[in-house]
């Protein structure tokens, strides 16, 4: 009995420690792979206490604002699919050594206000090359367990391919083309998609956060609805549409430092500065920029007067 103990000890430890021994390698060459989540939190870093305007969201901001268009020094933290409740904590992990902050961008879409807290699948990320502990589950916290992120692994070590996707600011550094695309079929599907209203606001609480930490830190913060072609914005929810204007115009009317800005049907933004329905291309993100430019110009004059 005693001998059969042993040898199923020694058994394990023959398997078990080569299996642990590959993990942790795998685990290691996926986190020495440069990222745009490393390459911005080092940005912040080394730079946070300098930023004058910050800008912050998911795809429609990552694609939407190009800080070399703004004459203030300004930094792109927005990223895809980058969760409001990720904005805020960003905010607050910075706000303390931001001395020269005088603006937050926030992305204001469609869905902010209803969308899940965290979605796992990435809230690793944010764990790992963040430094924000968001609880996510055992699973989340390895990036060899997620057998999608292998193809990086090939991508960088055997083509050597620049996995960051940003410029020096931050903005995305290109844009997908969509040959052949379907604007009305898109729209629709795209809408449909991002209608995730069941009954409640989730996210109110964040807006509550990012109340506080302007009267806090007396900066200011403008929630924008980026650009959208026809075929999206005219399939919205009506009711799940209305409410975000709706909460929007509460909390600007009750505090000065919150302002909202909704270009969701600006005509000003042609087919041509859009990458698809809900996403500005590089020539629209200018444009955009340049409007962002002209709200911060507003605030100085403000101040000045």
């Amino acid at each position: 009995m005693q001998q059969l103990k042993k040898f199923i000890i020694r058994s394990l430890f023959l398997f078990v420690i080569p299996i642990l021994v590959i993990c942790i390698s795998f685990e290691l060459a996926f986190r020495n792979i440069p990222n745009t989540h490393k390459y911005k939190k080092e940005y912040m870093d080394k730079n946070s206490n300098s930023i004058e305007v910050l800008i912050l969201g998911n795809s429609h901001a990552f694609d939407g604002i190009n800080p070399k268009c703004i004459q203030y020094k300004t930094f792109n933290l927005a990223y895809h699919s980058q969760e409001f409740i990720f904005d805020e904590l960003l905010v607050e992990k910075y706000i303390k050594q931001m001395k020269s902050l005088k603006c937050i961008v926030f992305t204001m879409s469609y869905f902010t206000l209803f969308e899940e807290d965290i979605h796992e699948w990435r809230a690793n990320k944010y764990r790992i090359y963040c430094d924000i502990d968001n609880g996510v589950k055992i699973g989340h916290k390895f990036e060899c367990l997620k057998k999608e992120n292998f193809r990086f692994l090939i991508e960088y070590y055997l083509k050597g391919k620049d996995l960051i996707i940003c410029d020096s600011l931050g903005n995305a550094n290109s844009y997908e083309k969509f040959p052949n695309y379907n604007w009305e079929k898109n729209g629709k599907n795209a809408a449909q998609r991002h209608t995730i209203y069941k009954g409640e606001i989730t996210n109110l609480y964040i807006l509550d956060k990012i109340n506080d930490i302007t009267k806090k830190y007396d900066i200011q913060a403008i929630f924008i609805t980026y650009p959208g072609w026809n075929s999206y914005y005219k399939n919205f929810n009506p009711t799940q549409w209305e409410l975000t204007q709706k909460t929007m115009k509460y909390y600007t009317s009750r505090n000065k430092n919150l302002h909202y800005y909704n270009f969701i049907s600006d005509s000003s933004f042609t087919q041509n500065d859009f990458m698809n329905v809900d996403h500005l291309n590089s020539k629209g993100a200018i444009k955009m920029s340049k409007k962002v430019n002209n709200i911060l110009e507003t605030f100085r004059h403000v101040a000045a007067g």
